[in-house]
Formats: C-alpha cells, structure tokens, sequence
C-alpha cells in the first residue's frame, strides 16, 4: 500500500476521534507508516486520553476505549520512524487503565 500525504493528513484526523475502531487503526497506521514528528502526535493524543478517561476507568472499559489506549501505546513503542528509550518503554507499558490495554501483549513482534 502507498501511504500518501492525502493518507497521513486523514489518519492525523482520524486517531483524534473517540471511535475505538477508527482512532485505534489510524494509531497504529501512523506507528506502521507515520514519520518521525508522528510521535508527537500519538504522545499527545495518548495524554488526552488518559485526561478524558482516567476517572472513569469503568466506563472506559464498558466503551471499549481501550483499544484506543492499547493501540496508541502499542504505536508508540513499535514506531518504525521514531526510537524511545527503554525506560519510556517500560512507562508507556505499565501505564495502562484499561483492562483491555492491560491484557495485551504491547510487545508484540512484527
């Protein structure tokens, strides 16, 4: 697949939206694709997440807005244009709310 700008431009859109399905497929595009200032990006969208939903964990889970904080964090970590350091890595992993995030396994290799 091309990832055009026209396709960058709609996925930077698209993660900012509180659809689990579409935010967390455009997170994890922008991981598999994105360039380097992309991080930026997916760091500030994961802090608004964590703002918007980090006291009401329960509704989170019952809104499967964990996908979005599972696929955000997985981006993050597994970034193809972008390296963090082990500690950020290990934050990032153990930073987790949701159930759904918590389960999964955010070192998966590709």
């Amino acid at each position: 697949l091309y990832y055009s700008e026209s396709m960058n431009v709609l996925l930077k859109k698209t993660v900012q939206t509180d659809d689990p399905p579409l935010a967390s497929h455009a997170a994890y595009l922008i991981g598999k694709h994105g360039s380097p200032g992309d991080e930026k990006l997916l760091e500030a969208r994961l802090k608004r997440w964590q703002e918007q939903w980090r006291d009401r964990i329960m509704e989170a889970d019952a809104q499967h807005q964990g996908q979005i904080e599972r696929e955000l964090i997985y981006a993050l970590i597994n970034g193809k244009s972008w390296k963090l350091t082990p500690e950020r890595v290990r934050e990032l992993q153990t930073s987790c709310a949701t159930q759904m995030c918590k389960q999964s396994n955010l070192v998966r290799q590709e």
